[in-house]
């Protein structure tokens, strides 16, 4: 591979440096200091040394599972011949349970214990998983410089040991399934934390915009979201629909980059919905979970928007996020950092709720909007009459004004839009996303797939 060489030096390099601090055991109070109201101050985790670590296999994990079956244990615990220990005992013989589709909405279906999902992860997305590893993910982490590049792959592996011991397992299969070293489809998984901890670089950018019921003109709730990354040109034709089923979880759907664990974008089979922005002013620790994890926990367990925000609260933060989180009924934007958060609830007066890169809360660090850039103008084109109903047309043309004019890129940073049409029930919504390689900058205004979630939740 083209960036093997630099590769090899970085992991031998990022083995055994001891200067990074996490904190030493999971924040006593959920990540979050001081009242519920998140006007804590900024101050950091407790902290103690890294022990040595080897960051081509999965660490030893902090967290407990949620559940002591054989066939959802970390690799090598179950004792079966699966890749991860899968099966039971090695006399039961593992027969891998193969991933369907892509359907006819284009999707992708998994499920199972997870090393059976990690490996039909790895069968179905392992060739555009290399090839955006080889191509986009060393690229961005050899632009960041030397120095920068070592601390990527430590921090990265550093925040694995709060990762849950069934995600590491999935992960660990796709790699043994796809033959991508691990300690790379780690570093994919974390790095847009690990480049605002280790370079100080946010790597991406998005916005958001959410429609109440009151203010739809269905009646029903809408929610929609671009996303930016730099080099999207590789990116936008390989984004993916993959529907999880793990065994004894919640079934989701996530807009996925290929042969990833976490979740940047995603709905569950109860209509939470999740979609993440970075913000571009607060706090980082490197002593928690990367943020794609914890949204894949939340979409695995969470019932309601409410219940999302709650197990939200109590996680293990990293960095600066605001993040979009709705069920059809109730929508939210959850604005945090490592130590500090709040959640802002939609204008009753507008009956819309948005956001960008910029905290609005004045409870964190550069809020009160002092962030704002030339999006806010266009969030705020509807707050003039508010008496106007909003369709999912008005909705659409929303997410593609507010996204591909990053200045300097020629829109090339914008490469995903996502709309979730809320129905009268979860098997009614439609999942509408956009990510056209051939319309440079807006997502939105070229072709676009439609996902009916009552054709993808098996019953």
């Amino acid at each position: 591979m083209r960036h093997a060489p630099i590769l090899t030096v970085l992991i031998a390099l990022s083995v055994g440096c001891s200067d990074d601090k996490p904190a030493a055991s999971p924040h006593p109070d959920g990540g979050k200091s001081g009242s519920s109201s998140g006007s804590a101050s900024h101050t950091a985790a407790p902290t103690t040394e890294d022990p040595e670590v080897d960051t081509t296999k999965p660490p030893a994990s902090n967290r407990t599972g949620t559940t002591t079956d054989p066939d959802t244990m970390p690799s090598g615990v179950g004792g079966g011949d699966g890749p991860n220990g899968e099966g039971g005992s090695p006399e039961v013989p593992y027969v891998p349970k193969k991933g369907i589709g892509p359907d006819a909405q284009g999707v992708i279906h998994v499920g199972g214990a997870p090393g059976e999902i990690g490996e039909q992860v790895g069968k179905a997305l392992g060739e555009p998983a290399a090839y955006l590893i080889e191509n986009w993910l060393m690229k961005s982490v050899s632009d960041a410089g030397t120095v920068a590049s070592i601390l990527l792959f430590r921090k990265s592996s550093n925040m694995q040991q709060w990762v849950l011991p069934d995600h590491l397992a999935e992960m660990q299969a796709v790699s043994d399934t796809a033959h991508i070293p691990y300690e790379q489809l780690a570093l994919g998984n974390a790095i847009n934390d690990a480049m605002m901890i280790a370079a100080g670089n946010p790597l991406w950018g998005c916005s958001t915009y959410s429609v109440t019921p009151a203010r739809s003109a269905t009646g029903r709730m809408m929610v929609g979201r671009n996303l930016d990354y730099p080099n999207s040109k590789l990116l936008r034709p390989r984004w993916t629909p993959v529907h999880y089923s793990p065994t004894g979880k919640l079934q989701f759907l996530s807009i996925a980059v290929p042969g990833t664990t976490g979740v940047l974008t995603g709905i569950n089979e109860k209509g939470v919905y999740i979609a993440i922005k970075i913000s571009h002013s607060g706090d980082v620790n490197s002593g928690g979970t990367p943020a794609g994890f914890i949204f894949r926990e939340i979409l695995e367990a969470a019932k309601t928007a409410q219940e999302a925000v709650d197990m939200y609260e109590k996680a293990q933060r990293t960095v600066p996020l605001i993040v979009t989180i709705a069920d059809g009924k109730d929508v939210f934007e959850f604005e945090s950092d490592a130590n500090t958060y709040d959640v802002r609830k939609p204008d009753p007066t507008t009956g819309v709720l948005y956001g960008a890169n910029q905290f609005e809360s004045p409870k964190l660090p550069g809020g009160s909007g002092e962030g704002r850039d030339y999006r806010w103008v266009v969030q705020q084109r509807h707050d003039k009459d508010p008496g106007k109903k909003l369709s999912f047309a008005d909705l659409k043309d929303q997410i593609a004004a507010v996204g591909g004019f990053v200045e300097g890129d020629n829109g090339e940073s914008n490469i995903l839009g996502v709309l979730v049409n809320y129905g009268a029930s979860v098997d009614d919504t439609v999942l509408t996303w956009g990510a056209d390689p051939d319309n440079i900058g807006v997502s939105m205004r070229g072709p676009v797939h439609e996902i009916r979630l009552g054709d993808v939740f098996t019953k």
